[in-house]
C-alpha cells in the first residue's frame, strides 16, 4: 500500500509539473528517448499522433524515441497553437 501511495505522489508531481509547464512536458533521457506528460486528457489527435510514432502509455506519461516526436506535441509543449 505505500508503495501505491508514492507512486500516486510521483504521478501528481509530474501532473504538476506539466501544468506549470502550460499543460505538456516533455523530459528527455540521455538514451534518446522522450517522455511525454499532460496537465489533461490532450485531444485525440494528439494521441493518435503519438500511438502513430510509437509512443507507448505508462506511469502517467507517453514514453517513445526522440527522434520520433510528432511535430504538433513539441508545439503544444511551446505553446504554440495549430
Amino acid at each position: 500500500l505505500a508503495e501505491r501511495i508514492t507512486e500516486i505522489e510521483r504521478r501528481q508531481a509530474k501532473t504538476a509539473e506539466a501544468e506549470a509547464a502550460g499543460g505538456c512536458l516533455i523530459t528527455y533521457s540521455g538514451e534518446g528517448y522522450a517522455l511525454v506528460t499532460f496537465a489533461e486528457k490532450p485531444e485525440r489527435e494528439i494521441l493518435g499522433a503519438l500511438r502513430a510514432a510509437g509512443y507507448q502509455w505508462g506511469a502517467g506519461s507517453w514514453g517513445g524515441r526522440a527522434e520520433a516526436l510528432p511535430a504538433a506535441v513539441a508545439a503544444l509543449a511551446r505553446g504554440e497553437e495549430d
